[in-house]
């Protein structure tokens, strides 16, 4: 009986364990050199970025990651995470603001307001 019990706390143990490094390996492809590149070339491709404006926005994604990164990683709950977040990813809107011209931002902002409503839909499950 002891053995099952043992048994038991052990598979529910690793079971736990293989969940937590799934989503580190997500956050750590998500932050990595492949993954903001990828998603700086999505937002070429959906704001029209040219060559210029694409080395930048590239080069404020790393910086954002590299901020990012620890908070992701972390035990803190996910509300907790994006309070942390926040002043973060305005810290970068305002980056992106700058490099920007009206027409791309509009499109940015339009699509940040349907990310919000996906988050906030996220949250209320």
């Amino acid at each position: 009986m002891k053995n099952a019990i043992k048994i038991i706390v052990a598979l529910t143990l690793s079971i736990a364990t293989m969940g937590t490094l799934r989503a580190q390996s997500r956050v750590e492809k998500a932050v990595s050199a492949g993954g903001i590149e990828k998603a700086t070339l999505f937002m070429k491709k959906k704001y029209g970025l040219n060559a210029e404006q694409y080395q930048s926005v590239l080069e404020i994604n790393k910086s954002f990651a590299e901020k990012v990164k620890p908070i992701l990683l972390n035990d803190q709950s996910k509300m907790e995470k994006l309070v942390a977040i926040k002043p973060l990813a305005r810290e970068r809107e305002n980056a992106l603001m700058a490099i920007f011209n009206q027409e791309q931002f509009g499109t940015f902002k339009k699509l940040k307001e349907e990310r919000s409503a996906l988050l906030k839909a996220w949250l209320d499950e």
